[in-house]
């Protein structure tokens, strides 16, 4: 096969190139991008610098500088949040894998996601979207019934940033005002309840519509608390110590795949309160970032960028035995690995090759 990566992350390349792929890697134009695809420049089809990962025109002038368009592409596989939707897009356009650009919106866009969930009865928070037309946000939200505190952000943000609490639904016009006056792109917002509780992450992957394996951990503050005196600090869950929440994790997150429409992929979803009554807080259809990629390879021994590569191939994935949490064997080797020294356990297992 012939994969466009949108983004470069050593780990996704070797694992493409491991798996015996031709690769195209499109990246933004950073010291660090460069970092990584030099030890593999010799071994990459094509590699082209892009604006944005958000530009489709970007992306699609790349793919025709390179070549690759007349060559033919099989897949596209998105690294980041910004590019899941220009990916999906791209993808149409060559006629290969990748998400249904609805698909890939509902899994980007906050305000459409939560829309899919709430109609499906998986429980989010109450919202509305500020559209840019308004001033008096805060009859806005009165209106619609939704009752302060409330977190202002982008609809297609990521990572928390420009995302704000506001304690009183008197604040809100000014805030926005202010906000939106010193970030003019961010006119439209979303206005949501704040969810209660703790602040969870469900990792995992879906394969043909099922859940294949998760891996569930859980914010030490929420994100939107974290400063750089409190910073982000993230404890996994052992699932041979915690099988019953592993398994209310895996389906809740079975849930809210299905009500976005979201079939073969990884996801990187975020939930608030508790295992026994989760609320869906963002899904994104992609690898979680920062650490947990090597706390899935610890934790449950799953190469989750092998998985993310085999998001683009389409069709039947066996489940990965034993990574939902319902296999004591392998359960009690995830509790050991975890315990073990760095650099003492053994590889970790390969996402399931189609079947």
């Amino acid at each position: 096969m012939h994969v466009v990566m949108v983004g470069a992350r050593t780990e996704a390349i070797e694992a493409l190139l491991v798996g015996g792929h031709a690769v195209t890697v499109l990246h933004e134009n950073s010291a660090k991008n460069r970092e990584r695809i030099a030890p593999y420049r010799d071994k990459l089809r094509h590699t082209c610098v892009i604006d944005a990962y958000f530009k489709v025109e970007s992306l699609w002038s790349a793919v025709h500088h390179v070549g690759a368009s007349t060559e033919g592409v099989d897949a596209v596989v998105p690294l980041f949040e910004a590019a899941v939707v220009p990916s999906a897009l791209l993808a149409a356009l060559l006629g290969a894998r990748s998400l249904e650009p609805a698909t890939a919106l509902r899994c980007r866009d906050k305000a459409l996601q939560k829309h899919a969930w709430a109609h499906a009865g998986v429980r989010t928070a109450r919202y509305l979207v500020a559209t840019g037309d308004r001033t008096d946000l805060a009859a806005l939200t009165a209106a619609h019934g939704l009752r302060a505190p409330f977190v202002v952000k982008p609809v297609a943000g990521f990572g928390a940033m420009q995302t704000f609490v506001i304690q009183d639904a008197d604040q809100l016009d000014g805030t926005v005002a202010k906000l939106t006056g010193e970030y003019p792109e961010l006119g439209r917002l979303l206005i949501e309840e704040r969810n209660p509780g703790n602040e969870w992450i469900i990792d995992g992957m879906v394969s043909c519509g099922q859940i294949a394996w998760v891996m569930l951990s859980r914010f030490m503050s929420p994100m939107i608390a974290c400063t750089e005196a409190n910073p982000v600090r993230i404890l996994a869950l052992s699932p041979a110590l915690h099988p019953t929440a592993y398994r209310q994790a895996q389906e809740f997150a079975q849930r809210a795949v299905t009500a976005l429409g979201l079939r073969n992929s990884t996801f990187h979803f975020e939930v608030f309160g508790t295992p026994e009554n989760f609320i869906g807080g963002e899904l994104a259809a992609r690898p979680g970032g920062g650490m947990q990629p090597s706390l899935m390879r610890r934790m449950l021994g799953v190469d989750v960028w092998e998985c993310n590569r085999q998001r683009g191939h389409g069709g039947s994935h066996r489940p990965t035995e034993g990574c939902t949490g319902d296999d004591a064997r392998v359960r009690r080797a995830a509790h050991h690995a975890w315990e073990d020294q760095p650099g003492h356990g053994s590889r970790p297992a390969r996402c399931p090759r189609r079947g």
